[in-house]
């Protein structure tokens, strides 16, 4: 590619069978053509050997940015993408102390809110709590008993 600046910005998830990762790509693609971006989806079905690929062909073809949902990008990863001049995102499923741009769904407070309107509303005689894998790498952030 010449030295001239990419329009292209690499979006990493882990499935599109999800709603919630679909709806999201339907989102971001919108937001980065209104601002003169198009978006190269890499679907990783949550596979680490295709998040490695998909990593190295990024910084192959010189993308602007990375917005990443996996389990399988690691620190290491995040630095390889900032050292070849990618603006690395991740997205609820990775916690890193490095100082990577990120973003995350505060669970433990949502389902709390969730909760306590629904109790309040009278809905609490039959309430079921259903949750992902135990050990699942997302960001919790405090918690609250009810």
């Amino acid at each position: 590619m010449s030295q001239k600046a990419s329009d292209l910005i690499a979006l990493l998830v882990p499935n599109l069978t999800n709603p919630f990762f679909a709806e999201m790509v339907s989102r971001i693609e919108k937001a980065a053509d209104a601002r003169g971006y198009h978006v190269y989806l890499c679907n990783s079905e949550d596979n680490r050997e295709k998040v490695e690929y998909y990593l190295k062909f990024m910084c192959n073809i010189r993308v602007r940015g990375a917005i990443i949902n996996s389990l399988y990008v690691d620190e290491q990863d995040l630095e390889t993408l900032s050292n070849s001049g990618i603006v690395p995102l991740t997205i609820d499923r990775a916690c890193f102390s490095h100082p990577y741009a990120a973003m995350a769904v505060n669970n433990v407070s949502g389902s709390y809110q969730a909760t306590k309107y629904l109790i309040e509303e009278g809905h609490s005689s039959k309430l079921v709590f259903v949750s992902g894998p135990e050990g699942e790498k997302v960001l919790r952030i405090g918690t609250k008993a009810i």
